[in-house]
């Protein structure tokens, strides 16, 4: 409704890079069709919530989307989604977990002109510590790292994001553009800032929930790692924890 002067509209999420023209899927055709956007991936945990939430499967992600304007004011996509998400609120348990994503789906389901992965490709199934629910079975890892060599647009999805996390995959697509901006020694400042606090944070985020694990050492990260554990009660089993100071472990334990 804002830019209804316009034929159709692009909208990207902030956390994407672009790779190519981005007017080659503004000249595709929505004639008949509310959005052009792209297929959610098969990772378990998105297929359970779309048969749950959605009660279907054929979803997109809301990340990158080409905009029929005109079509979405007729259809009043807008007034359709906010009274979802109003029904929403009333619940006690609020079920739409990725807001704007399940309503549209809902709303637009029909709709919508699917284009290939490469035009919205995620990074989450590319996480090495991810658990088996946020990926791709094996096979179809495969797949999505041969759509990977063909990426257009490249959205940084999951917790691991290279602006945190430097060595994720394709975050040097992140770093090459990011170099080029005016605001690239605030992301590097930001950067050591997120890194020092990681410290204590990172190894806790590389278990995997409900895996044995040993402790090394008994010092301040120790401790700190040991408390941290114990809050989080199904996180994980401390099976043997190894210090040269073993009395330490004795007075903690």
């Amino acid at each position: 409704e804002l830019f209804k002067q316009y034929e159709k509209i692009v909208y990207l999420d902030c956390d994407v890079i672009v790779k190519v023209d981005i007017a080659k899927v503004f000249q595709a055709d929505l004639e008949g069709y509310l959005l052009g956007a792209v297929h959610t991936c098969a990772i378990p945990s998105t297929i359970k919530h779309n048969q749950e939430v959605l009660g279907f499967t054929d979803a997109f992600k809301s990340g990158a989307l080409l905009i029929n304007t005109a079509l979405m004011c007729r259809e009043k996509v807008r007034e359709r989604c906010f009274q979802l998400l109003e029904e929403d609120m009333q619940r006690k348990a609020p079920k739409y977990t990725w807001p704007d994503q399940d309503v549209l789906n809902i709303v637009c389901k029909g709709m919508v002109r699917y284009f290939g992965e490469e035009w919205n490709f995620i990074t989450g199934p590319l996480n090495p510590y991810a658990s088996p629910e946020s990926t791709l079975p094996s096979e179809l890892l495969r797949e999505h790292l041969d759509i990977a060599k063909k990426r257009k647009i490249i959205h940084y999805t999951g917790e691991m994001r290279p602006w945190i996390y430097p060595d994720v995959p394709m975050g040097d697509d992140f770093w090459t553009v990011a170099r080029q901006t005016d605001f690239y020694d605030d992301l590097v400042t930001k950067l050591r800032t997120a890194m020092t606090k990681r410290r204590e944070n990172f190894p806790l985020y590389n278990i995997r929930e409900g895996s044995d694990v040993v402790l090394y050492g008994a010092g301040e990260m120790g401790k700190y790692l040991w408390t941290m554990i114990q809050k989080e009660k199904n996180l994980c089993n401390v099976v043997l924890w190894v210090d040269k100071n073993a009395h330490v472990l004795l007075e903690l334990n």
